[in-house]
């Protein structure tokens, strides 16, 4: 049992250590590129994207292809199946239409 501010001390920390793991997986991509790799692993559509980003469609548009060039990824479902290894694309109830 801990108190509630340690609860959310650890809270706060092992939810730095998820946001990371990305990152030090996928140095290459900036973070709004992280953004839409995580979109796609959850089976995003680009509307759905832009969307949930506040982005236009074109800008997902062009975030896509940049995505996948940078991970070597052979095509949109490549870099799913990159990002889902990774931990990317689970469920986040704040971006549920």
């Amino acid at each position: 049992m801990f108190s509630p501010a340690i609860a959310d001390r650890l809270g706060a920390w092992f939810g730095g250590l998820a946001a990371q793991s990305g990152r030090e997986l996928f140095p290459q991509l900036t973070d709004r590129e992280r953004e839409v790799l995580d979109l796609l692993a959850r089976g995003y559509d680009n509307r759905r994207i832009a969307k949930a980003l506040f982005l236009s469609d074109k800008t997902i548009r062009n975030h896509v292809p940049s995505v996948l060039t940078k991970l070597g990824a052979a095509d949109r479902a490549d870099a799913v199946q990159r990002a889902r290894r990774a931990g990317l694309g689970a469920d986040d109830p704040r971006l549920t239409p």
